[in-house]
Formats: C-alpha cells, sequence, structure tokens
C-alpha cells in the first residue's frame, strides 16, 4: 500500500513538473533557441532533486558528524584491565537539515566512578518528504546507513582487556 502511494505522489509530482514548466517557458519559448532542450533537462533535475535536498545536505552534514575526531575519547592508559560501567544521555541535535539523534556513552570505573572516556552515537531520520510520506523511516538518500558510531571502540576493549557491566544501584 504504501509503495502504492508513492507511486501515485510521484505521478502526481510529474505532472505538476510539466504544469510549471508549461507556465515558466511559455513566455521564452521563441527566445530560447538551441538552449531549450538543455534548460528543459536541467529544470527537471533540479525539480526532481528538490523534494530530497533537506537529505543531500543532510547527508554531508550527518558524515561530517561521524567522522569528527572529537566524538570520542578513551584514556586506555588508567582503563586498560580494568571493569567499567557506562551510562548515556541522548538528545536531538538542532541547526542541521534533517533530524538526528544523538547518544553520547560515557564510561567509569566500577569502583571510583572515574570518567575514563565517551563516544557517541548517531542516528538520523529522513527528510521532510520522507517523514510525510513514510513515518520514522531513514533518509532515501542514505540506503541503509543512517546510524554511526563515531569511531566505537569495541576492538579496543578486547585487546586491553576491559570488561563492561551493567551498574546496579545499591
Amino acid at each position: 500500500m504504501g509503495g502504492f502511494i508513492l507511486l501515485v505522489v510521484f505521478c502526481l509530482y510529474c505532472l505538476f513538473i510539466y504544469q510549471v514548466q508549461n507556465i515558466l517557458f511559455k513566455k521564452f519559448k521563441n527566445k530560447m533557441g538551441i538552449w531549450k532542450i538543455p534548460t528543459t533537462v536541467l529544470f527537471w533535475i533540479v525539480m526532481f532533486l528538490l523534494p530530497v535536498s533537506d537529505e543531500i545536505v543532510g547527508y554531508w552534514q550527518f558524515r561530517k558528524l561521524c567522522q569528527d575526531p572529537n566524538a570520542h575519547h578513551m584514556n586506555w592508559e588508567k582503563i586498560k584491565g580494568k571493569e567499567v560501567y557506562s551510562d548515556d544521555i541522548g538528545n536531538h541535535l538542532t541547526g542541521f537539515a534533517i533530524p538526528i539523534y544523538n547518544r553520547r556513552i560515557n564510561f567509569y570505573d566500577m569502583e571510583t566512578n572515574e570518567e575514563y572516556g565517551f563516544y557517541n552515537f548517531y542516528r538520523a531520520k529522513g527528510g521532510f518528504l520522507v517523514r510525510h510520506i513514510i513515518s520514522g523511516s531513514p533518509p532515501i538518500v542514505f540506503g541503509q546507513n543512517a546510524e554511526c558510531y563515531a569511531n566505537y571502540p569495541q576492538s579496543l576493549y578486547e585487546l586491553n582487556h576491559v570488561t563492561s557491566t551493567l551498574r546496579l544501584n545499591k
């Protein structure tokens, strides 16, 4: 059913683009000469990218977040061989073209509660068009990769013999 609705919306959008093209190019019909075909093709490309333009911009913003070198820090000298617990704080980031959820995971010593480090986890949701057609869907432009762990150090835990456990409230 969702695919059928998407097909109907796509057809209506094509019809809308065609009508806008006729209105805009009607005045310049005789004046365009050899530029009519390239201008028409460019117009159609721009109009097809317009509904997902927020996702295109959001893709680059999200990618930059995932590659940020300040998105993680671990003090491997202190944490080596220790038992740690993790605590996380989540929030929705503002100022981005698409909704991005951030989860910051902090690591503490089990006995002293000293903070040993942190890393960030990011998840992106679809842009305006996707959120209104398919609720809660990842961005179309991203494909399947709509979340990232900023340099998630799982292999380093194993290498440094770190045990992560749940902290029970006493």
